[in-house]
């Protein structure tokens, strides 16, 4: 059976024959919603997104990329997670040993080719939790770094803190003040990073 050919930018999925679905995200992304040609809804729930169509449950996505799906399990190959760690988006979703689709960018669109359209569902599924660290900079599209971002915001913080209080860091007491709740704050937001549930 011929692949299927289908791209996403700005929130919205278009493919063949007339297949269209927009993201929608509430809550900070713990509610997703897939809209149009296919109606899912997804909530994070203890740091896995379970997936639901017309109010009945039919699956769930772990951290570790695995779906359970309408019986069948899927995942992301280990050197695509590695890519999405390393902020790329080029990997496969299969399910079993069996290629599902291929994910890959080119400028400002992601491009989706699935393998045969009885997946389409998981591979729409996937794009969708991945769609919260899509961006879009001038012609290209890319991944948003939650790491980078967790350690801007713990500096940005540190150094808020150090001009607000004008404290002489010199002072052993005085530094001890100031780093101890930086500490904190960072290893939090590494638990919350690395461990929380942020999938993909």
């Amino acid at each position: 059976m011929p692949e299927e050919i289908y791209t996403y930018e700005n929130r919205k999925i278009t493919g063949e024959n007339g297949f269209s679905a927009e993201i929608i995200q509430e809550n900070r992304w713990r509610e997703i919603s897939i809209e149009g040609s296919i109606n899912i809804s997804l909530s994070l729930e203890n740091g896995v997104y379970i997936i639901r169509h017309n109010y009945l449950e039919e699956g769930y996505v772990k951290k570790n990329s695995v779906m359970e799906y309408e019986g069948k399990t899927f995942n992301i190959d280990r050197e695509g997670l590695k890519n999405l760690k390393m902020n790329k988006i080029n990997f496969y979703i299969f399910s079993g040993e069996t290629e599902v689709a291929f994910i890959n960018v080119f400028r400002k669109e992601v491009n989706i080719d699935v393998d045969d359209p009885q997946y389409i569902v998981p591979v729409m599924i996937y794009i969708a939790i991945l769609s919260k660290r899509l961006k879009t900079r001038g012609n290209k599209i890319y991944l948003k770094n939650r790491n980078l971002i967790a350690f801007s915001s713990t500096i940005y913080l540190f150094t808020g803190i150090l001009s607000l209080t004008g404290l002489d860091i010199e002072n052993n007491y005085e530094m001890l003040l100031v780093l101890t709740p930086i500490a904190i704050l960072a290893v939090q937001m590494l638990y919350y990073i690395l461990i929380k549930g942020q999938l993909f």
